[in-house]
């Protein structure tokens, strides 16, 4: 959700959906993808310019609110699950393979980062344009201060998938995985 009004959804054989009203109602935007990409978490910095990834390192771009998409260069070929852009310029993308990639143009070019993960990367979240987490199968965590530039492991005593994380600022965030497992950190990671 970009407010309490307008937000996006997206899933299988290329649809976005979007709400202007709080998720009462939503209506399909256009994307011009094609019928074979699965889309999977819209990002979006406004209600007007967003991203999407996809099947076979696909990403979309939108500046007018979804009423057209632009497919940007991405450089694999591997599921994206997740894109965390911070702003207009600076994002990452994660997917399967381990594969993690940082703009800071757009999503015009990518450049490789490596977080010492080679299985799939479940979920990423940049708090700022340095400091992020990501995580993963096996019950991995990584931590980055310097914009992705190194991946600290953050030790856990899980062994299942994690699938998603929420932090609300650099110190405080929930981490769920398989079997109801949820985690909490109140200082960065450190336990």
């Amino acid at each position: 959700m970009i407010n309490s009004n307008t937000g996006y959804v997206s899933g299988s054989s290329n649809r976005v959906f979007k709400t202007t009203n709080g998720g009462a109602s939503w209506d399909s935007v256009s994307t011009a993808i094609g019928t074979s990409t699965t889309l999977y978490c819209p990002d979006f910095i406004n209600e007007n310019t967003g991203w999407v990834s996809g099947s076979s390192g696909r990403i979309f771009k939108t500046t007018d609110g979804g009423g057209n998409w632009s497919l940007l260069t991405t450089g694999v070929t591997s599921t994206l699950y997740r894109i965390d852009m911070v702003d207009a310029n600076t994002g990452w993308f994660i997917g399967s393979s381990g594969t993690t990639r940082k703009t800071t143009d757009g999503g015009t070019t990518w450049t490789a980062q490596t977080p010492n993960y080679t299985s799939t990367i479940n979920w990423l979240q940049m708090i700022n344009a340095n400091t992020g987490f990501l995580c993963a199968l096996s019950g991995n965590i990584r931590r980055t201060t310097d914009g992705g530039t190194n991946w600290d492991t953050i030790p856990t005593a899980i062994t299942t998938s994690l699938n998603s994380l929420s932090f609300i600022n650099a110190n405080t965030g929930f981490v769920s995985g398989a079997t109801g497992v949820t985690l909490r950190t109140s200082n960065g990671g450190t336990t």
